[in-house]
């Protein structure tokens, strides 16, 4: 268990003098997903977040000829994908079980893997057909509200057109006679 601990931490060149994960910590996020690994950056203090590259071929060295990140050509030296960066609350480095439970929590939430199935899943089937199923109802949506919208702009126009016309001089004030208020009668009171 110990070379799977040690796995999930790359010391690097850890410039900044960072401390490594406790191992329980490690020994968490390993049990998770045996392909993560934790590394410190080079440019800024603070940790990473990477997984190990399994189904890509990475940045070429043609790509990475005018690269001059150096916590990019970290990942590229080590063959790993950057997940994100670790970022604490509070600002203070804190390896906290909590703080394990809520990473785990937050890579399952985003996990597209478990969404498509895997490398070997259906990914057209289970994201793609309900995508577009869903782009195709909001079209058709829009479709019809523009219909309707078009349909009442017409009803109005015509009307319009048969009260300019004299064809139609029917109101909606038609009937309706604005009666003028009368002042009250009798005494009130006067305030000084």
């Amino acid at each position: 268990m110990l070379s799977l601990v040690n796995s999930a931490w790359i010391a690097d060149t850890n410039r900044f003098g960072l401390p490594k994960p406790p191992p329980w910590f490690l020994t968490a996020l390993t049990a998770y997903d045996d392909q993560l690994a934790i590394i410190p950056g080079r440019k800024e203090r603070g940790y990473y977040l990477v997984r190990r590259r399994q189904h890509s071929a990475g940045l070429g060295d043609v790509a990475m000829i005018d690269n001059s990140h150096p916590d990019t050509n970290m990942f590229v030296v080590h063959g790993v994908l950057p997940i994100g960066e670790l970022v604490f609350k509070g600002g203070a480095v804190t390896w906290t079980q909590k703080s394990v439970q809520d990473l785990i929590a937050e890579l399952k939430r985003r996990d597209n893997w478990a969404a498509t199935g895997g490398p070997d899943g259906d990914a057209v089937k289970k994201i793609c057909e309900p995508l577009e199923y869903e782009e195709a109802r909001a079209k058709a949506k829009r479709r019809a509200t523009l219909w309707d919208d078009f349909h009442h702009r017409g009803r109005d126009a015509w009307r319009s057109l048969q009260a300019r016309t004299g064809s139609r001089n029917k109101r909606a004030t038609d009937g309706w006679q604005r009666v003028k208020p009368t002042p009250p009668t009798g005494t009130g009171l006067i305030v000084p």
